[in-house]
């Protein structure tokens, strides 16, 4: 029998940041105002900015890093900034109180939340089900 490898610093990283995006990604289910939903978005947009820099530092690619960036000046700055000015402008004066809510309310918050474990359950072990080896990625010098 083989003995276990422990991950490596930047493997360890990544799978703590895939492990959170998960949980974000179920928080984006949980959450019923658009506006908590964009800032859940940013949260994970900047996790996968950090990823990539991560990804960046193992690999010794530089070019990542600036798409890193780019990304993280996109998706964490200039979305969510033009979201939260078209939130802003609803008119909030007819009495609708459920304007700021997301979705189309056919499945409720908990719902939707136990509806994506268990689609994430089935995803990981049809997964590990494929048995799917190769060889591990070469180092570019």
């Amino acid at each position: 029998m083989d003995p276990v490898q422990a991950p490596g610093v930047y493997e360890g990283a990544a799978n703590v940041i895939a492990a959170v995006m998960l949980l974000i990604e179920f928080g984006l289910l949980r959450q019923a105002l658009v506006r908590d939903q964009v800032r859940l978005y940013m949260a994970q947009s900047a996790l996968i900015s950090v990823l990539a820099m991560v990804i960046a530092a193992d690999r010794n690619l530089p070019d990542l890093y600036a798409l890193a960036a780019l990304s993280a000046a996109l998706k964490v700055v200039a979305v969510p900034l033009v979201m939260r000015r078209l939130l802003g402008r609803t008119d909030p004066g007819d009495g609708d109180e459920a304007q700021g809510v997301a979705g189309s309310q056919t499945l409720s918050p908990a719902s939707a939340v136990l509806a994506g474990i268990v689609l994430a359950a089935i995803g990981f072990f049809c997964f590990g089900a494929l048995k799917i080896h190769g060889p591990p990625p070469r180092r570019w010098r």
